[in-house]
């Protein structure tokens, strides 16, 4: 009896893996089929890498956590990874909703109701563990619904609207890994169907590019007096970020604000600032070699403002007010950016 060259990857993975390369399409389709057809080929170990460069790298150092033996092998280990994941997914989505308001506010285009404006300020103020995802996305999708407005990316309307999406949303909800106890009546199968399909909901964020501003140069010509000002993005893809094929990005004047980007894929192209609600705490570095540190934001007060690492769930920074008032660029450049998104959706902190 001759034995294979290359053993399948552990039952919990499997589904994971063929379920989302057959729904991204080609490429990667194809070779969703061949592992279909043959649990023992060849190929699992080529899956995995394909999927860890689709995805941004936030989300895909947490799928290679999945993909370990050490989470394979521990029920409560691989709950912790897939809710971490979850959350990962989550936090992303709810930065692009609340930067797309933002957005709309500030050209006088949406105006929230008081539900609506609460369902964000709780977001930013509920107490640990977790906020609730599911009312900040539903509240945001019927503001721009009443309005009769387009997302920045039209698949986002799919995402808040599927039942499935919804459904595993709610359920990592009560979950958190740093908090075992959240584990106590779950199940890792159960919790692993429920991240695949929100990751099936969320593919928009493999289709469109996630990038990080290195440097804020000044372009002097001859034929103006006054300078230019470009941007040089890194994509934020796969387990580490590169620079090849980034448009530079030329405008009039200077934007300091800006440390993280969604750039829309397709025809019809465009840029959504993120931050602050994703930053990068190295595009605030003279030295523009720095690898990302990407943070997510997760709470606001009066006072200041939390950010937690987007894939190390116990490594935080905090910003004081106070400290942008002695002149630390880099954070009064985020209180700043802060505060114009309060000021446009009429927000009290």
């Amino acid at each position: 009896m001759s034995v294979p060259k290359t053993a399948a990857p552990p039952l919990a993975n499997q589904q994971l893996i063929i379920n989302l390369l057959l729904h991204l399409g080609e490429p990667y389709a194809f070779l969703g089929e061949q592992l279909r057809a043959n649990p023992y080929s060849e190929n699992w170990r080529k899956a995995q890498r394909e999927l860890l460069e689709a995805f941004p790298f936030m989300v895909s150092n947490q799928l290679r956590d999945l993909f370990t033996p050490d989470s394979c092998e521990h029920p409560n280990q691989r709950l912790s990874d897939l809710t971490a994941c979850a959350h990962t997914v989550l936090r992303l989505v709810s930065g692009i909703l609340l930067s797309d308001s933002w957005q709309q506010a500030e050209q006088g285009q949406l105006l929230l109701t008081e539900s609506e404006k609460a369902a964000i300020q709780t977001f930013f103020t509920a107490p640990a563990p977790c906020p609730d995802f599911q009312q900040l996305f539903t509240q945001i999708d019927a503001a721009f619904q009443r309005e009769r407005l387009d997302f920045f990316l039209p698949a986002l309307r799919q995402f808040l609207t599927n039942a499935k999406a919804q459904s595993a949303t709610q359920y990592f909800q009560a979950m958190h890994p740093l908090e075992p106890a959240t584990f106590a009546r779950a199940d890792h199968l159960e919790a692993e169907a429920q991240l695949t399909e929100l990751l099936l909901a969320s593919d928009f964020l493999v289709r469109n590019e996630l990038t990080v501003v290195k440097q804020v140069a000044t372009d002097w010509t001859r034929d103006f007096d006054q300078p230019s000002y470009v941007q040089h993005q890194a994509r934020l893809r796969g387990q580490d970020y590169h620079t090849g094929g980034v448009a530079k990005i030329s405008q009039a004047t200077a934007n300091y604000s800006r440390s993280v980007l969604l750039v829309r894929g397709g025809e019809a192209g465009g840029l959504l600032n993120l931050s602050p609600f994703l930053v990068d705490q190295n595009s605030y570095k003279v030295k523009s070699y720095h690898l990302p540190k990407v943070y997510f934001l997760i709470k606001a007060t009066s006072d200041g403002l939390t950010f937690q690492h987007s894939d190390t769930d116990d490594l935080f920074f905090a910003l004081q007010r106070a400290e942008a008032a002695k002149g630390f660029l880099a954070t009064e450049r985020l209180f700043t950016a802060w505060d114009q998104f309060c000021d446009a959706l009429e927000l009290t902190y």
